[in-house]
């Protein structure tokens, strides 16, 4: 099965009905250390299957292991970077000059009605600086916020204000969770667009379309059809975001989700994407754009590359199908926490309490706003690992709730969370 359909089919409900519930459906039920605990279980009988690796790196991603996220998609995917540019790359990067990325969205969005963000499913840091971008764009107009994680029912969603878990799944990662959090504070009115049915049979390039056709249709029924002028800014995972129509052999045309709005809506969306020129579990794993730009000393502060002609630069296979690439800065550890949590100056540090350190194995720590309900998605949450050192949570201002699970998801502790 296709990596990028194993998602959607996660909104339609389990790929085979009645089996066993699997990581992704244990992650779902918030039981985040169980589906870890499986999905290593499962990667561990079958190394080479793609998809047990897919569903580890994202459990990981899950529970705060950012770069244990990072090196099984790296080793999944296989082929590492060039070692070094070849020349014309060279000269083109040398002649380039940074700019702050999110002053260049919001002024590239300025006159657009539709902004077009993408992620990497197991990149937390990409839903952090998408709650960014949507700071900036809601003081330029930008009034609707559209992601293929949320579940059809964003009236409840947004009645609510916050999410729980059956918002969606990936939303179900604490920083997204905090990105709808942020946009739903913030006025947006959110909107599901994921397709609904399962594709007919057919290969690949088939049920890219069919889905591609059907996000498509929603987001005109949902939004465009009664407020044709209406601002959006839509969430996406890798190629949704792309512009261009690629020709197959067969004479078949296959466009995803931006191609297929432009055209539907007589609009050009700005397109952006955010997973390709970003930090690697290792550095020598990164791009050789991005070591590039990290070793000119550009990347302060995620930036867009723009040559001297005013073009933005964009490298490896987005050139000519995305408008703008942002380069992510290098993340670093700080009390056994990726830095980025902290970036935007809204969240603290918080020790977790010796209490909640396990005696052998392991424990996942997770942090719930006290006035949301059981079936919150966790504002932070990291695992605890015996006889090692603890990290710390980070939370922003507000009273919450200390929950502590075992491997098999079982709930051994909560408490107030005393700051």
């Amino acid at each position: 099965m296709a990596r990028w359909l194993l998602g959607a089919l996660v909104v339609l409900g389990q790929e085979k009905p009645g089996a066993a519930p699997g990581p992704w459906e244990l992650a779902g039920e918030g039981r985040y250390l169980a589906a870890l605990a499986l999905a290593e279980r499962e990667h561990a009988t079958k190394p080479r299957d793609p998809r047990c690796a897919d569903q580890l790196g994202i459990m990981r991603s899950f529970v705060g292991d950012g770069v244990g996220a990072l090196e099984i998609f790296e080793e999944m995917n296989g082929a590492a970077p060039p070692a070094v540019l070849d020349a014309a790359e060279a000269a083109t990067l040398t002649a380039c000059e940074p700019r702050d990325a999110l002053a260049e969205i919001v002024a590239a969005a300025k006159d657009r009605q539709v902004v077009i963000l993408n992620e990497a499913h197991h990149v937390p840091l990409h839903r952090a600086f998408s709650l960014e971008v949507a700071r900036a764009l809601r003081k330029e107009g930008f009034e609707y916020f559209a992601a293929e994680t949320f579940a059809k029912d964003t009236d409840t969603l947004r009645k609510r204000g916050y999410p729980n878990r059956s918002t969606g799944f990936y939303s179900a990662e604490p920083a997204f969770g905090e990105l709808i959090r942020g946009v739903l504070a913030l006025g947006y009115a959110p909107v599901a667009y994921e397709m609904e049915a399962r594709p007919p049979a057919g290969d690949d390039n088939d049920s890219i379309n069919f889905r591609e056709a059907e996000q498509c249709q929603h987001l005109v029924e949902r939004i465009f059809k009664d407020h044709p002028k209406a601002r959006v800014l839509i969430h996406v995972g890798y190629s949704h975001a792309t512009e261009d129509w690629r020709k197959l052999p067969d004479g078949r045309e296959v466009g995803w989700m931006a191609a297929r709005l432009a055209k539907s809506l007589g609009i050009d969306p700005l397109t952006i994407d955010q997973t390709e020129q970003m930090p690697a579990s290792r550095p020598e794993r990164a791009t050789a754009a991005w070591r590039f730009a990290q070793a000119k000393g550009w990347l302060t502060a995620p930036c867009i590359l723009r040559r001297k002609d005013g073009s933005a630069y964009v490298g490896g296979s987005w050139r000519g199908r995305v408008d703008l690439q942002v380069f992510h800065l290098e993340v670093k550890l700080v009390d056994g926490r990726p830095d980025w949590l902290a970036r935007d100056g809204q969240r603290k540090p918080v020790e977790i309490p010796s209490e909640a350190d396990p005696k052998s194995g392991r424990v996942l720590v997770q942090a719930f706003a006290a006035t949301e309900a059981d079936d919150a998605i966790p504002v932070d949450q990291v695992v605890l690992v015996a006889g090692e050192p603890a990290p710390v949570l980070l939370l922003p201002d507000g009273e919450f709730r200390l929950v502590v699970q075992d491997e098999k998801g079982e709930t051994v502790m909560e408490k107030p969370l005393e700051r």
